[in-house]
């Protein structure tokens, strides 16, 4: 993979399944291995669709939010349709390829549930699930993005649980490993949310 945008995505939600928060780091292949380098990014908060249940209720206070501010957020489709919009920027330098830690799990299902329920595509897109390939990486060792960050950089991921924050975290993570996660990638490459 020499060429291209990762978009290091992090989908905060609830198990009812709702998006509450989106958060993306874009950075080119080029310039994954340079700490520092510029990125884009997009985050938002997605208002709840239905009304409050005690899972959602957890999901927001867990995000730190409450029912009315969550309420005066963008509707989920504005939202997918921001996000669809600032993959297809990406498309410049190449192939895009959306990260998300857990993501086979958790960010792709519930990313592809929303975007049908708003009726929003985004397709040709690679998706890597980072847990798996840091699993591979580091078979002996915790895996979580929390777990990662302390023990990568002595101390907790800012702002954890934030989508943005969480994607932010994830980019650094990766890039500790940058030219074995790199390697290491094309094995767990999988093709559109499909």
């Amino acid at each position: 993979m020499e060429h291209g945008t990762l978009i290091f995505l992090d989908i905060e939600g609830s198990r009812d399944p709702e998006i509450l928060q989106v958060g993306c780091v874009a950075i080119t292949v080029r310039s994954f291995a340079q700490r520092g380098a510029s990125h884009a990014e997009f985050s938002s908060n997605a208002a709840p669709v239905g009304g409050l249940t005690p899972t959602l209720q957890n999901s927001l206070q867990f995000l730190g939010l409450d029912y009315a501010t969550a309420c005066r957020s963008p509707p989920l489709a504005e939202v997918a349709a921001k996000l669809r919009d600032f993959v297809e920027g990406q498309r410049a330098n190449g192939p895009v390829y959306l990260v998300a830690h857990d993501g086979s799990t958790f960010d792709f299902p519930l990313l592809k549930v929303g975007f049908q329920r708003a009726g929003v595509r985004i397709g040709n897109v690679g998706t890597f699930d980072s847990l798996k390939i840091f699993e591979q990486l580091c078979p002996d060792e915790r895996c979580g993005l929390e777990a990662l960050y302390t023990r990568f950089f002595g101390t907790q991921p800012p702002g954890h649980h934030n989508a943005l924050a969480d994607a932010k975290a994830l980019l650094r993570c990766c890039q500790q490993f940058e030219a074995r996660f790199r390697a290491t990638m094309p094995a767990f490459q999988k093709r559109d949310l499909d």
